[in-house]
Protein backbone atom coordinates (compact mmCIF):
# COMPACT_ATOMS: atom_id res chain seq x y z
CA UNK A 1 0.00 0.00 0.00
CA UNK A 2 1.24 3.25 -0.88
CA UNK A 3 1.20 6.29 1.58
CA UNK A 4 2.02 9.77 1.03
CA UNK A 5 5.53 9.69 3.73
CA UNK A 6 6.41 6.31 1.77
CA UNK A 7 6.37 8.09 -1.80
CA UNK A 8 8.33 10.70 -0.56
CA UNK A 9 11.07 9.38 1.49
CA UNK A 10 11.06 6.87 -1.76
CA UNK A 11 11.72 10.15 -4.10
CA UNK A 12 14.44 11.65 -1.53
CA UNK A 13 16.32 7.75 -1.91
CA UNK A 14 15.73 7.76 -5.26
CA UNK A 15 17.56 11.29 -5.82
CA UNK A 16 20.20 10.03 -3.53
CA UNK A 17 20.78 6.68 -5.66
CA UNK A 18 20.95 8.71 -8.93
CA UNK A 19 23.67 10.08 -7.12
CA UNK A 20 25.67 7.32 -6.11
CA UNK A 21 24.55 6.01 -2.97
CA UNK A 22 24.39 2.67 -2.18
CA UNK A 23 22.72 2.78 1.15
CA UNK A 24 19.88 4.71 -0.66
CA UNK A 25 20.03 2.45 -3.44
CA UNK A 26 19.71 -0.72 -0.61
CA UNK A 27 16.87 0.78 1.31
CA UNK A 28 14.85 0.87 -1.70
CA UNK A 29 15.59 -2.62 -2.73
CA UNK A 30 14.75 -3.78 0.52
CA UNK A 31 11.18 -1.72 0.47
CA UNK A 32 10.51 -3.03 -2.10
CA UNK A 33 11.66 -6.64 -3.37
CA UNK A 34 9.13 -8.41 -0.95
CA UNK A 35 6.08 -6.42 -2.71
CA UNK A 36 7.49 -6.71 -6.01
CA UNK A 37 7.96 -10.60 -5.72
CA UNK A 38 4.42 -10.64 -4.66
CA UNK A 39 2.81 -9.21 -7.38
CA UNK A 40 5.26 -10.98 -9.69
CA UNK A 41 4.45 -14.36 -8.06
CA UNK A 42 0.61 -13.51 -9.50
CA UNK A 43 2.19 -13.44 -13.30
CA UNK A 44 4.20 -16.52 -12.50
CA UNK A 45 4.97 -19.20 -9.88
CA UNK A 46 8.53 -19.41 -11.89
CA UNK A 47 10.34 -18.42 -8.07
CA UNK A 48 14.19 -19.26 -10.48
CA UNK A 49 12.98 -16.48 -12.74
CA UNK A 50 11.15 -14.21 -10.78
CA UNK A 51 14.44 -13.70 -8.78
CA UNK A 52 16.40 -13.35 -11.95
CA UNK A 53 14.25 -10.43 -13.07
CA UNK A 54 14.43 -9.06 -9.75
CA UNK A 55 18.07 -8.78 -9.70
CA UNK A 56 18.57 -7.93 -13.34
CA UNK A 57 15.93 -4.48 -12.44
CA UNK A 58 17.99 -3.64 -9.60
CA UNK A 59 21.21 -4.34 -11.37
CA UNK A 60 20.36 -2.32 -14.44
CA UNK A 61 19.47 0.89 -11.92
CA UNK A 62 22.10 0.48 -9.98
CA UNK A 63 24.70 0.59 -13.42
CA UNK A 64 22.61 3.25 -14.92
CA UNK A 65 21.84 5.32 -11.56
CA UNK A 66 23.76 8.34 -12.87
CA UNK A 67 21.18 8.34 -16.35
CA UNK A 68 17.94 7.34 -14.47
CA UNK A 69 15.07 10.41 -14.78
CA UNK A 70 13.78 12.09 -11.88
CA UNK A 71 10.59 9.84 -10.43
CA UNK A 72 8.03 11.20 -8.56
CA UNK A 73 6.20 7.74 -7.70
CA UNK A 74 8.74 5.41 -7.09
CA UNK A 75 7.09 2.16 -6.38
CA UNK A 76 4.94 2.80 -9.79
CA UNK A 77 8.17 3.06 -11.62
CA UNK A 78 9.45 0.03 -9.98
CA UNK A 79 6.09 -2.19 -10.19
CA UNK A 80 5.81 -0.69 -14.17
CA UNK A 81 9.76 -1.77 -14.42
CA UNK A 82 9.49 -4.93 -13.03
CA UNK A 83 6.43 -6.44 -14.61
CA UNK A 84 8.03 -5.16 -18.10
CA UNK A 85 11.01 -7.21 -17.56
CA UNK A 86 9.24 -10.21 -16.27
CA UNK A 87 6.60 -10.09 -19.27
CA UNK A 88 9.27 -9.98 -21.49
CA UNK A 89 11.34 -12.75 -19.77
CA UNK A 90 7.96 -15.11 -20.05
CA UNK A 91 7.45 -14.50 -23.79
CA UNK A 92 11.25 -15.54 -24.30
CA UNK A 93 10.67 -19.02 -22.41
CA UNK A 94 7.01 -19.79 -21.19
CA UNK A 95 3.33 -18.75 -20.91
CA UNK A 96 2.26 -16.58 -18.48
CA UNK A 97 0.30 -18.30 -15.90
CA UNK A 98 -1.44 -15.91 -13.22
CA UNK A 99 -1.41 -17.35 -10.22
CA UNK A 100 -4.78 -18.68 -8.50
CA UNK A 101 -7.03 -16.11 -6.65
CA UNK A 102 -7.10 -18.52 -3.98
CA UNK A 103 -3.40 -18.12 -2.84
CA UNK A 104 -4.36 -14.01 -2.52
CA UNK A 105 -7.67 -14.60 -0.13
CA UNK A 106 -5.87 -17.03 2.03
CA UNK A 107 -3.88 -13.91 2.94
CA UNK A 108 -6.66 -12.48 4.88
CA UNK A 109 -6.70 -13.16 8.78
CA UNK A 110 -9.71 -14.56 10.49
CA UNK A 111 -10.33 -13.08 13.67
CA UNK A 112 -13.32 -15.06 14.71
CA UNK A 113 -13.18 -18.99 15.31
CA UNK A 114 -16.79 -18.76 15.11
CA UNK A 115 -17.53 -17.06 11.54
CA UNK A 116 -14.11 -19.50 10.50
CA UNK A 117 -16.18 -21.85 8.65
CA UNK A 118 -18.14 -19.41 7.31
CA UNK A 119 -15.49 -17.26 6.11
CA UNK A 120 -13.82 -20.25 4.49
CA UNK A 121 -17.20 -21.10 2.46
CA UNK A 122 -17.29 -17.30 1.09
CA UNK A 123 -12.86 -17.61 0.27
CA UNK A 124 -14.18 -20.68 -1.98
CA UNK A 125 -16.94 -19.40 -3.28
CA UNK A 126 -15.18 -15.76 -3.90
CA UNK A 127 -11.72 -17.95 -5.12
CA UNK A 128 -13.73 -19.77 -7.78
CA UNK A 129 -15.45 -16.59 -9.06
CA UNK A 130 -12.16 -15.14 -9.42
CA UNK A 131 -10.49 -17.83 -11.40
CA UNK A 132 -13.28 -17.63 -13.99
CA UNK A 133 -11.96 -14.36 -14.48
CA UNK A 134 -9.85 -13.24 -18.07
CA UNK A 135 -6.31 -12.98 -16.96
CA UNK A 136 -6.35 -9.32 -17.28
CA UNK A 137 -8.75 -8.39 -15.11
CA UNK A 138 -7.38 -10.87 -12.48
CA UNK A 139 -4.35 -8.54 -12.46
CA UNK A 140 -6.27 -5.70 -12.93
CA UNK A 141 -8.33 -6.68 -9.62
CA UNK A 142 -5.28 -7.92 -7.99
CA UNK A 143 -3.39 -4.35 -8.32
CA UNK A 144 -6.76 -2.73 -7.30
CA UNK A 145 -7.74 -4.55 -4.21
CA UNK A 146 -4.44 -6.35 -3.10
CA UNK A 147 -2.25 -3.74 -4.07
CA UNK A 148 -4.51 -0.91 -2.91
CA UNK A 149 -3.11 1.31 -6.69
CA UNK A 150 -5.62 3.61 -7.81
CA UNK A 151 -6.91 3.60 -11.50
CA UNK A 152 -4.46 5.61 -12.79
CA UNK A 153 -1.55 4.22 -11.15
CA UNK A 154 -2.97 0.91 -12.26
CA UNK A 155 -2.95 2.57 -15.91
CA UNK A 156 0.61 3.13 -15.76
CA UNK A 157 1.86 -0.26 -14.02
CA UNK A 158 -0.23 -1.92 -16.95
CA UNK A 159 0.46 0.73 -19.92
CA UNK A 160 -3.12 0.81 -20.84
CA UNK A 161 -5.35 3.92 -20.79
CA UNK A 162 -6.93 5.18 -17.48
CA UNK A 163 -10.67 3.98 -19.25
CA UNK A 164 -9.32 0.36 -19.88
CA UNK A 165 -8.68 0.44 -16.22
CA UNK A 166 -12.25 1.09 -15.26
CA UNK A 167 -13.86 -0.93 -18.30
CA UNK A 168 -11.60 -4.08 -16.93
CA UNK A 169 -12.49 -3.61 -13.59
CA UNK A 170 -16.66 -2.71 -13.94
CA UNK A 171 -16.77 -6.27 -15.88
CA UNK A 172 -14.89 -8.35 -13.36
CA UNK A 173 -17.17 -6.77 -10.61
CA UNK A 174 -20.02 -7.24 -12.86
CA UNK A 175 -19.22 -11.17 -13.78
CA UNK A 176 -18.36 -11.99 -9.69
CA UNK A 177 -21.93 -10.23 -8.84
CA UNK A 178 -24.13 -12.03 -11.50
CA UNK A 179 -22.43 -15.32 -9.68
CA UNK A 180 -21.97 -14.50 -6.47
CA UNK A 181 -24.91 -15.79 -4.27
CA UNK A 182 -23.68 -15.49 -0.26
Amino acid sequence: MMNSQDNNRDAELWIRLRGGSYEAFNELYFNHVDGLLKYGFKITTDVPLLKDVMQELFLEIWLKRDKLSDVTHVTLYLMKSFRYKLLKSLQKSTVINIESIEDLLKEIEVYDDEENEYIQQRRQVLSQLLEILPDRQKEVIHLKYYQNFDNKQISDILNINYQSVSNLLHRALNSIKEKLVF
